[in-house]
């Protein structure tokens, strides 16, 4: 039963909000977990002030106020914890380079020549014939020629085309590959050395968190 205010029992029996769920912490999923612990330890404790409201926002502040500092031992201890049992750690980079280089030359070449010949053959023939009756026949047996004229031409035409393609062609291909292996693990010293080592260095964070909330409760019974 309260003497001067209210205890943290009678704030949870009456579905108080208490808030606390603002202050930074290292883990959200380990949020639940560290208020349920505060409010667990002062279950039966007074709070310190006239209200619950007032109490309420001296807690969430001093929340605020201590966890960055306990949220780095946190994260420390949880990297220490998780590294303790791999005595040795150590990585392997392996780097591989490949030049490919390939070439190709064509060469392609037409030679073409092209002749034409043209002729042209003409014959003039000049006639007098006689008086009379001129028998056809007899024109073109050339009885009565009196001129004859034959011309005779000869065009030669020649044409030579030559035509020559080259292709060099380079392809030049440069890789570089880097790969990374990290080695960790235990070199045979026994596990239970370790865990005894790891046990004279934690530290228990929660209480100290808890310790720095005390100066809010009243501290009577």
């Amino acid at each position: 039963m309260s003497k001067y205010t209210t205890t943290i029992k009678n704030l949870k029996d009456n579905k108080f909000d208490f808030g606390l769920n603002d202050y930074p912490i290292f883990d959200e999923k380990y949020r639940s977990i560290l208020n349920n612990l505060i409010l667990n330890h002062y279950y039966m404790d007074e709070i310190g002030f006239e209200t619950a409201e007032l109490f309420k926002f001296y807690l969430n502040q001093k929340m605020n106020e201590i966890m960055p500092y306990y949220n780095s031992l946190y994260q420390v201890q949880k990297e220490m914890l998780n590294d303790s049992f791999d005595t040795i750690q150590y990585e392997e980079i392996f780097t591989s380079n490949s030049n490919n280089t390939g070439s190709s030359n064509s060469n392609s070449s037409s030679d073409t020549t092209n002749s034409s010949v043209a002729e042209n053959n003409g014959e003039n023939l000049f006639h007098n014939t006689s008086q009379g009756k001129t028998n056809l026949d007899e024109i073109r047996d050339g009885k009565y020629l009196t001129e004859y004229n034959q011309q005779k031409n000869k065009n030669n035409t020649t044409s030579d085309t030559f035509v020559e393609i080259t292709d060099n062609t380079k392809n030049e291909n440069n890789a570089t590959q880097n790969s990374k292996r990290t080695i960790k693990g235990s070199n045979g010293v026994a596990k239970a050395n370790i865990f005894e080592t790891i046990k004279r260095n934690l530290i228990n964070i929660n209480n100290q968190i808890i310790d720095d909330l005390e100066e809010l409760f009243m501290g009577v019974l």
